[in-house]
């Protein structure tokens, strides 16, 4: 058996950040999705395509600290959305273990992205919340945080044109590599 090693994290950063106003709306969109009732596919197609979107939208505006894990989470989301979608959303239909083989990446990135939401953000997962994130006068709005996501790789080097094909196609659920392929955009280019 591999020894197992842990390292304890810890993080700091500011607490009114883009990130952590849209993380705390992802939470509360993860929250619905998972109330949904399993046996309602359109439901669990509503929920879990409003939380996708928005999960592709904010890794643009992930801290450094924790980028690379925003990005593992992302692709494991997308990996699930097409098996969704491939299951016509019935989660009962779902052959996951092509996710399931990844976790030893998978777990330990969402255990980073979940300890800096909690020390920096002040997130609790686990703590009662409204589902109203979109009623909140003070959450970023879609076109916001698309904005922010094109400013942000428009400042990294790439092209108006290109940040706006990368977000648009990042938001529409497409695997990372096609979207840059697409985009006409060489997948080391820009990479940070």
């Amino acid at each position: 058996m591999d020894a197992v090693t842990t390292t304890l994290l810890s993080f700091t950063g500011d607490p009114d950040t883009e990130w952590c106003s849209v993380s705390a709306e992802l939470i509360a969109l993860s929250d619905e999705f998972e109330a949904a009732p399993v046996s309602d596919a359109a439901e669990v197609e509503r929920t879990f395509t409003a939380f996708v979107d928005r999960m592709t939208l904010i890794a643009f505006v992930a801290p450094p600290e924790i980028v690379d894990d925003v990005a593992i989470s992302v692709d494991a989301f997308l990996q699930l959305r097409e098996l969704l979608v491939a299951a016509k959303f019935d989660l009962g239909a779902v052959d996951v273990s092509s996710i399931q083989s990844q976790q030893a990446v998978i777990a330990p990135a969402s255990n980073r992205i979940s300890t800096y939401n909690s020390e920096v953000c002040q997130l609790d997962p686990d703590a009662p919340r409204a589902t109203s994130a979109p009623d909140d006068p003070t959450a970023p709005t879609p076109d916001a945080v698309r904005e922010a996501a094109i400013e942000l790789l428009t400042d990294g080097g790439y092209s108006v044109a290109e940040a706006e094909c990368i977000t648009d196609g990042l938001q529409a659920g497409t695997p990372r590599a096609t979207v840059l392929t697409d985009c006409g955009v060489s997948s080391d280019t820009n990479d940070g």
